[in-house]
């Protein structure tokens, strides 16, 4: 019984999304929304309680990457609008920090939404990132998106 509740919530918020991401709530987007819903509950069901804990912190990290992504979009604004740019392309290689290859693929996802950095190849041992100016450079350097996919996985970080 438990399953199946916990299943029709994940629907619903599979259907909340789909609203709110396609703004229509005519019949056909309705209905499209509520099956696509129910079959990616029914397949992506969390076997344990670890794994919806691990959704609602992935729901959480969605704003700060949007939040990172609206301040890397300022940051490159203003390089491409001054009168002495100060591009200074660069290559990063380090390790990843994280484990695993859905975190790995949520990082190098998420370094290459954000303009101005670009993942260029991704594996356990290391990470190579192309970054536009110093100051996407240093955050890639300090880790920063790497401690907020760690944390969707892995909870807080020390």
């Amino acid at each position: 019984m438990t399953r199946i509740l916990r299943i029709l919530g994940m629907s619903a918020l599979f259907t909340g999304i789909w609203i709110l991401l396609s703004g229509k709530i005519d019949r056909m987007h309705l209905g499209t929304g509520i099956v696509t819903s129910f079959i990616l509950a029914l397949y992506y069901h969390p076997r344990g309680e670890g794994k919806f804990i691990q959704i609602l912190r992935f729901l959480v990290f969605i704003p700060w990457q949007l939040y990172q992504i609206f301040i890397s979009n300022l940051r490159v604004a203003r390089l491409v609008l001054s009168r002495r740019p100060a591009v200074a392309p660069t290559v990063t290689r380090q390790r990843p920090g994280v484990q695993g290859d859905v975190a790995l693929t949520l990082l190098g996802c998420s370094i290459t939404l954000t303009p101005g950095t670009l993942t260029i190849e991704a594996d356990d041992d290391h990470i190579l990132v192309h970054s536009l100016d110093r100051g996407s450079q240093e955050d890639i350097r300090k880790g920063v998106m790497s401690k907020r996919v760690r944390q969707v996985f892995e909870g807080k970080c020390r």
